[in-house]
């Protein structure tokens, strides 16, 4: 791990004590949590479940070390039919599956919350969205539009955006990714 500091100066720090370093999982290894604490990951695969230790951790940047205030064990789920998998704040993780049905992966929970569900839904048209702050959402693609919706409450639409098609002359152009962001 490194650490980087306000000046743009790079440290290698220590993972945390007890930290396997040769595991790899496909969740992101560091998130942050708030308050100045971030959890740094290991787990294992198992099918359609991941199990993971959450090492707590704040940083001591004088020490130049990791601070640990708790280890604790989750677990992640993918559902048999998952069509769209997203990592959200907080560790959490975001699922759609083929049907529409939408769960979120709670830091808290053994299994999936379901939150929702989007009608009509087809990973084709899901867009990954990048949202500051801790309400994550996403984009669809319907008839001309995207719709923009909050993982914890999908079947809400926040609001709605005209598409011009033909503002680009290829027909490979489309929508990739939606950032959202603060004005001053």
């Amino acid at each position: 791990m490194y650490l980087l500091d306000t000046d743009g100066n790079l440290t290698k720090i220590p993972f945390p004590p007890g930290y396997d370093v040769e595991t790899d999982f496909k969740y992101p290894y560091a998130n942050y949590l708030g308050d100045g604490k971030f959890e740094v990951l290991q787990g294992h695969s198992e099918g359609r479940k991941t199990h993971l230790t959450s090492f707590e951790v704040s940083v001591d940047s004088a020490k130049k070390q990791l601070d640990v205030h708790n280890i604790h064990p989750l677990t992640m789920t993918l559902s048999e039919d998952f069509a769209i998998t997203r990592t959200l704040p907080n560790g959490e993780n975001g699922v759609i599956d083929k049907s529409g049905n939408v769960y979120i992966n709670r830091r808290d929970l053994s299994e999936p919350e379901q939150v929702g569900h989007i009608e009509g839904f087809s990973a084709d048209n899901f867009i990954r969205m990048k949202t500051p702050g801790r309400e994550p959402k996403f984009g669809l693609r319907r008839a001309g539009k995207i719709e923009v919706r909050k993982w914890n409450d999908p079947d809400a639409v926040l609001f709605s955006v005209d598409v011009e098609r033909s503002a680009c002359g290829s027909p490979d152009c489309d929508v990739a990714s939606i950032s959202e962001t603060y004005g001053k």
